[in-house]
């Protein structure tokens, strides 16, 4: 892809503090150009992919768990633990809108138009999780469905017909968004989930989990494909639109930083998605790394950690020669 992307042999890193308090998403826009983020100081900030700052999005009073942005990079929609959730104009960065929807909203995901955005909360604050759908056009929310576990994240799969969930005891469930029935609920992990991210084609997607493990599972049945085991627990994970690779980020609890001894980085592990072997790792945060995404080139990617800052790391001539599966 033409990518308009000037990267020397030898790569580039670059650290940006832009939040003040523990990064929760990070993401970047269909094109690859823009990156957002959110964080627990009740901020969204845009970025362009060189790492110069655009601006901020601001109007929350609780953390932000979850960001969304449509494929024209026209709307973006943040949910909160202030229970709302927040419709801006991404190039001008006013609300158009903020739709108080009672509940903590910890996961978002747009449909492809841009009219319609999932949201998803879990029992937060004795609350009964819930699905509902925002409808840009009008700003209404409407609850469609009571999941009987507790949701992290949530995904449209690439028909608009169904969507998938995770949930804090390991498990993955999809919903026919016709009917609002569950079509199928698997046990994936044995722990708690804390992120799951589509493949560019929306056929499968990829976990990250407390046990330790990523795992690439099919949109269609729910059937595990690829299994990665780490070192340590995975807060996200994504995979490259070439479908070859894999990076995986985590860490530790932030409450157990300070007395892990010896822990001074926390590193983005990248595998083969072939053998699922680990293929090696960039260090690049004095935190727990809480998200991840690969830039649509394969060519980059970015992280917000524990401590406040993103990274963008562009791949030198190094990272394309590493012992990864060829495809062609």
């Amino acid at each position: 892809m033409d990518d308009g992307l000037s990267i020397g042999s030898e790569g580039y890193f670059l650290n940006i503090k832009c939040h003040e308090r523990p990064i929760t998403d990070v993401k970047f826009n269909y094109d690859g150009d823009l990156i957002f983020t959110s964080g627990k100081d009740s901020i969204a900030t845009l970025l362009r992919s060189d790492g110069s700052v655009v601006g901020e999005y601001k109007g929350h009073r609780g953390s932000i768990f979850s960001i969304a942005v449509d494929n024209k990079s026209t709307s973006l929609v943040t949910g909160s633990a202030d229970q709302s959730i927040i419709l801006w104009d991404v190039s001008t960065g006013k609300m158009k809108a903020q739709t108080d929807v009672g509940v903590v909203v910890k996961g978002l995901d747009f449909y492809k138009d841009g009219t319609l955005c999932l949201g998803c909360s879990d029992d937060s604050m004795g609350k009964t999780p819930s699905i509902g759908i925002l409808d840009t056009r009008n700003k209404s929310f409407e609850k469609i469905f009571v999941p009987t576990s507790s949701p992290i994240k949530i995904l449209m799969d690439i028909s608009e017909n169904f969507l998938v969930y995770c949930d804090s005891r390991g498990g993955v469930s999809s919903v026919d968004l016709r009917n609002s029935q569950v079509i199928k609920s698997a046990k994936i992990h044995t722990s708690k989930i804390n992120n799951i991210r589509p493949s560019r084609c929306r056929t499968f997607f990829i976990t990250g989990s407390m046990d330790s493990q990523a795992k690439i599972i099919d949109f269609l049945d729910l059937s595990v494909q690829k299994t990665f085991v780490c070192e340590e627990p995975v807060n996200c994970a994504a995979i490259f639109n070439t479908n070859d690779k894999v990076i995986c980020v985590g860490g530790i609890n932030a409450r157990d930083v300070t007395t892990t001894k010896g822990k001074s980085s926390f590193d983005a592990n990248f595998f083969d998605v072939v053998t699922c072997e680990k293929i090696g790792s960039y260090s690049t945060h004095f935190g727990t790394i809480n998200s991840v995404d690969v830039h649509p080139s394969g060519k980059l990617y970015c992280s917000g950690g524990e401590e406040g800052t993103i990274t963008i790391l562009a791949f030198g001539q190094d990272f394309f020669q590493a012992n990864f599966t060829n495809f062609n």
